[in-house]
């Protein structure tokens, strides 16, 4: 799960097009903008803050892709030991 939904960007000349294809209003180069985390290209070096979906758990990481399924390491190993 994503802790903060909106993140800050600043304009440039590589992600002005994918922007305004979500329409997002072009300002100026340079200008910082808040985006929906959701909204981020894939190559985005912005992190956002998520939290492990295992209930009970609540740790949480900054990260550069965020996904629809998000778990921490310590569970990931736990969930990985169920399968054996």
């Amino acid at each position: 799960m994503i802790e903060n939904e909106w993140v800050i960007v600043r304009w440039n000349v590589s992600n002005r097009a994918h922007y305004i294809k979500l329409g997002y209003q072009f300002t100026k180069i340079k200008d910082e903008f808040r985006v929906k985390a959701s909204d981020l290209p894939e190559k985005s070096k912005v992190k956002v803050t998520v939290i492990c979906d295992v209930k009970g758990c609540g740790n949480k990481w900054k990260t550069r892709r965020a996904i629809a399924q998000q778990y921490c390491r310590t569970c990931t190993i736990k969930m990985s030991e169920k399968t054996w």
